[in-house]
C-alpha cells in the first residue's frame, strides 16, 4: 500500500504591523516684516491624527512679542516669548499660528519649538520634536 500523503500546512500570510502614527512637521515658519507676525504652518503629513501640539516662540536680540498668538486653543505669554497650544491635527491637514512681533533693531531672531502633548497646555517639558530659528529682519 502506498503511505499516507504527507500532510501540507501553509504558513499564515504575514501580517503587516500597523504605520505609526505621524510626527507632525514644522512647515515653513516665515516672518511677514509688512505685517509685524512670525507665520508657523504645523502640518501633518501622516494617516493619523497628531495628538496636541504645543509651538514656544522664543524671541532673542531684542524682539519682543506684541501680543498672544493666534491660532491657539490656548495662548500664554512667557519671559522671552509665547506658548501655544494646538488641537490635534486632522491626516493630511495643516494648522497656522500668528504671532505678533515687533523687530526693534538689527541681529534679532525666533526659535520655534514643536512638541507633542497628551493634554492641552502651552509649554514643551520635553520631547521636543522640532527647533527651528528664523531672523527677523525689518
Amino acid at each position: 500500500a502506498p503511505p499516507p500523503p504527507e500532510p501540507t500546512t501553509t504558513a499564515p500570510p504575514p501580517t503587516a504591523a500597523p504605520p505609526p502614527p505621524a510626527e507632525p512637521e514644522v512647515g515653513p515658519v516665515v516672518w511677514l516684516p509688512g505685517q509685524d507676525q512670525l507665520q508657523i504652518t504645523l502640518a501633518n503629513p501622516g494617516g493619523q491624527p497628531t495628538d496636541y501640539l504645543v509651538v514656544v516662540v522664543t524671541l532673542a536680540g531684542g524682539a519682543v512679542s506684541t501680543g498672544l498668538p493666534t491660532g491657539c486653543q490656548l495662548a500664554v505669554p512667557l519671559v522671552l516669548g509665547v506658548g501655544c497650544g494646538v488641537s490635534p491635527v486632522a491626516p493630511g491637514q495643516a494648522t497656522v499660528v500668528h504671532v505678533p512681533v515687533t523687530v526693534t533693531g538689527a541681529g534679532q531672531s525666533a526659535r520655534v519649538q514643536l512638541c507633542e502633548v497628551a493634554l492641552l497646555r502651552a509649554d514643551c517639558s520635553a520631547d521636543i520634536l522640532a527647533t527651528t530659528t528664523v531672523p527677523l529682519t525689518e
